[in-house]
């Protein structure tokens, strides 16, 4: 049982654990320096982080000297790697460690090497950018010239040539880089080429390829497997964690509970019956509330609401929102102080006090049932097997997936992280775990964020005996809730007769959704927790939704890619309360900052089973920038794209540079180029006329070119996607493709499925993919439009070809990143950058 008794000064809290030391050292010196001495003296004083005065330059009574830094927070934790007590001083940008060794029971604090939290340098994608500028150099300056092979003067020279494009910092680190490790910069830079276009390969090799990487799906010759230990932690600290998490969840559905949302400083901005009101409302960045939510509007003093208010644009500071009335002849004035507005009902509170119950349950036994909680939390030390591929081979596997699903099927390994870049076929090995685990009579959960993602999977396995979860039809897929829905009876038959012959089950459900079932509760009584729980787009799943779903199961494995869209961030609102809850260290703060995906990989260092090789991308300058970017540039095209089957010249006339180009809108002048609030329609938002007329213009040349269905059209904005589609014609589709078959009716259904918002087209594909990112103002920002995770999302759906209409120098201007600015340079090296023209503009 984990014991929360009072706490005092936490300072002096130290003193009295060396004191313990100290006096059982004179009986038993073996035993005082013990991890049990410490566990019981932790638990018994509940020690707790704690501030230390900014001028402090010592802690400790002098016993430690401490570096200058900001906001300084201490804590003694016990150290499993140590194996001895280390007392941690974290500050803003280091953090400073100490062992506390014992000398004839007198204490030592030995200072270990001081860790950087940021560092005044460059990352790894950041340098091989420039390397990739540094071999684009040579490789027109120099053709002869094997770059693979470079001398350090080779690789100087063309430094200083690109010196005029980059900060002085920069050339100033690249020029230390040393022999060795700028040839394997450049080595991993032009990995991704083709072997003619670095040597004079010409002739096409045997295997039918130019890569000079490989990804053949057969075993590999390395098939050893590693041992990794995830340490473990303390109950107390366990605690600590769990509580700061219920906390979040706690203010958040109190935050949401009492948001009360007044109308007096809101801004008409159109009004008629049909519609009702577009309201401009200036929420701030704390409101707990963003867009897409929806609001009841209530007279005070009236328990049935009046209307129903719509957030539709969440732009940071303000709000842009549809207030519609029940009774529009009888409507009150929006500014009556009378008149107010409150959230609808959600889940925040129910998964608030499933947490509680957690907490509580673990302050009662100090564990978890679920081995996979307890090696999420650290409860117990974990010997997890990271596989080597397989030494046989995995029918439709290469490599990497091959890896991740011998990983993911082992049944010794509570927890196990697969991250799928996009294209590298995440859903595919998702599949084949589910099916080897059915194979094998287990009882298996499917989770995701949404119902989109759970039929996702659901769709791929409906021949297993697979039971959907949900309450509301509409919001399921039909071919699922016609073949597997708990409420079809049919479909409930049918799942129980091949449970009765698989000896297995497969329950598909959102994170809410299985947590509020009762049947999957019956089913834990009866059977005790279930074998496995798989999580689809883990990425996008905080911490507390993940403990609560994975204390169902043996077994959590995990399927996403943190850099992709991620978890609704907690309203600031909330993170400014945790501050006043309690004083914690970064540990304990990444349990409600990082998706549980991220957590896993960098709180507690779960090995990752990287998918590494697209097969979505044929045309490898596409994949460049975003798997330098987010992933070190360890995403590659497949060595079978066609990009590598194609001769030289003719790789050239299908892939030319121009296959990935931007159309700028920068040159010309603000009132021709700029971005719109649009106020009419059902529901407000933000376009851009220009922009959507250089789409369209593209759209209609592209199909010369292109099947309809293999052209895309992606925006961050909702009403820039319905400017297009509004703009588009079936006719003049027809006048340029006459063989083009499309009714009227598939005409509307392409159109919703292909000029998309970006979040909406989120695992979805084009041969060509145009992105129209609309923002262009003088200094009136770009609200989300920079956001990494989105921008990831947007620029990896392509196969063939990629096209973005963009105002790049407002981007890169009011950007909160450098990503606008690095992917123009990208572009400019692996593609093209062309202007619209003026007279385009006067169209």
């Amino acid at each position: 049982m984990v014991r929360s008794p009072p706490s005092m000064d936490e300072e002096a809290n130290i003193f009295l654990y060396l004191a313990a030391v100290k006096k059982l050292w004179e009986t038993d010196p073996a035993q005082a320096h013990s991890l049990e001495v410490f566990l019981t003296w932790e638990q018994e004083y509940n020690h707790s982080p704690f501030l230390i005065p900014s001028d402090s330059t010592t802690i400790l009574q002098g016993q430690c000297s401490l570096i200058g830094d900001k906001h300084r927070i201490a804590c003694c934790v016990w150290d499993f790697t140590e194996e001895a007590p280390v007392l941690r001083v974290e500050g803003d940008t280091s953090i400073q460690r100490f062992r506390i060794v014992f000398d004839d029971g007198y204490p030592i604090f030995e200072e270990l090497d001081l860790l950087y939290v940021t560092e005044d340098a460059l990352s790894y994608g950041e340098k091989l950018e420039v390397i990739y500028d540094v071999v684009n150099y040579l490789r027109q300056h120099r053709p002869q010239l094997d770059v693979r092979s470079l001398s350090l003067a080779d690789y100087r020279e063309a430094l200083e040539a690109l010196a005029p494009a980059y900060e002085s910092r920069t050339i100033l680190i690249m020029h230390r880089e040393t022999r060795p490790h700028v040839r394997a910069f450049v080595r991993t830079a032009v990995e991704d080429m083709a072997a003619d276009e670095i040597s004079n390969q010409l002739i096409l090799p045997l295997d039918g390829t130019y890569a000079l990487s490989r990804d053949v799906i057969k075993a590999p010759h390395s098939t050893h497997s590693a041992f990794v230990l995830l340490q473990p932690q303390t109950g107390w600290r366990v605690l600590q964690e769990l509580e700061f998490l219920a906390e979040a969840f706690r203010y958040r559905a109190k935050l949401r509970e009492d948001f009360v949302l007044q109308f007096d400083q809101a801004k008409v901005l159109e009004e008629n019956e049909r519609r009702g009101l577009v309201l401009k409302l200036s929420l701030g960045t704390d409101a707990p509330v963003g867009g897409g939510d929806r609001l009841l509007v209530y007279n005070r003093g009236e328990r049935a609401p009046i209307g129903l208010l719509t957030l539709d644009l969440d732009e940071g500071q303000y709000m842009i929102g549809t207030l519609k009335w029940n009774d529009y002849s009888a409507r009150d004035s929006i500014h009556d102080p009378e008149i107010y507005a409150r959230p609808q009902r959600g889940p925040e509170s129910f998964a608030s006090s499933m947490f509680d119950a957690l907490v509580v349950n673990f302050k009662d036994k100090g564990t978890f049932e679920s081995p996979a909680l307890c090696s999420a939390f650290g409860v117990e030390r974990t010997r997890y097997t990271h596989h080597g591929p397989p030494d046989v081979c995995v029918a439709d596997l290469d490599s990497s997936q091959a890896q991740a699903w011998k990983n993911a099927v082992d049944d010794e390994n509570p927890l196990v992280v697969i991250q799928g870049p996009p294209g590298t076929g995440k859903t595919h090995v998702l599949v084949r775990v589910i099916r080897e685990l059915v194979a094998s009579g287990q009882r298996i959960l499917v989770t995701g964020p949404s119902n989109v993602s759970v039929d996702n999977v659901c769709t791929r396995i409906l021949d297993l005996p697979l039971l959907r979860i949900g309450k509301q039809r509409d919001s399921i897929n039909e071919i699922v809730s016609k073949n597997s829905w708990m409420y079809n009876i049919e479909a409930v038959r049918e799942f129980q007769r091949k449970n009765k012959d698989q000896k297995a089950s497969v329950y598909a459900g959102t994170h809410i959704g299985i947590l509020k079932e009762e049947l999957i509760s019956i089913d834990a009584e009866k059977n005790g927790i279930f074998d496995a729980i798989i999580f689809d787009e883990a990425g996008m799943a905080n911490l507390g939704e993940f403990a609560l779903c994975a204390k169902l199961a043996r077994r959590a494995i995990l399927f996403g890619d943190h850099q992709q869209l991620p978890p609704f961030p907690l309203p600031r609102e909330v993170e400014d309360h945790l501050r006043g809850f309690r004083v914690a260290d970064r540990a304990v703060w990444s349990g409600i900052q990082l998706s549980a995906l991220q957590w896993l990989i960098d709180r507690r260092g779960l090995p990752v089973n990287l998918l590494r090789t697209s097969y979505r991308c044929q045309n490898p300058r596409l994949m460049r920038f975003a798997s330098t970017l987010f992933y070190n540039a360890r995403v590659r095209a497949s060595a079978q794209a066609e990009y590598y089957t194609l001769p030289f010249d003719e790789r050239l006339k299908v892939y030319p540079p121009n296959s990935l180009r931007i159309f700028s809108t920068s040159r010309l002048p603000l009132p021709l180029r700029k971005e719109t609030l649009l106020i009419s329609g059902n529901r407000p938002g933000l376009e851009n006329a220009l922009e959507a007329r250089v789409v369209i213009a593209l759209f209609y040349s592209l199909l010369r070119r292109y099947p309809i269905e293999e052209i895309t059209v992606i925006t961050p904005y909702r009403r820039q996607a319905r400017l297009i589609r509004k703009s588009l014609s079936l006719a003049a589709a027809r006048g340029i493709k006459p063989d083009l078959t499309l009714k009227p009716d598939e005409w509307d259904g392409f159109l919703r499925r292909h000029i998309a918002t970006v979040d909406s087209f989120q695992g979805g594909e084009s041969d060509v993919v145009i992105i129209s990112y609309v923002r262009s103002n003088d200094g009136g920002g770009i609200g989300f439009v920079d956001d990494p995770h989105r921008i990831n999302v947007a620029h990896t759906r392509c196969r063939r070809e990629l096209i973005i209409v963009a105002d790049i120098d407002c981007l890169a201007a009011q950007a909160r990143n450098n990503i606008p600015r690095r992917l123009r340079r990208a572009i400019l090296r692996d593609g093209e950058i062309s202007d619209v023209p003026p007279g385009f503009a006067e169209e």
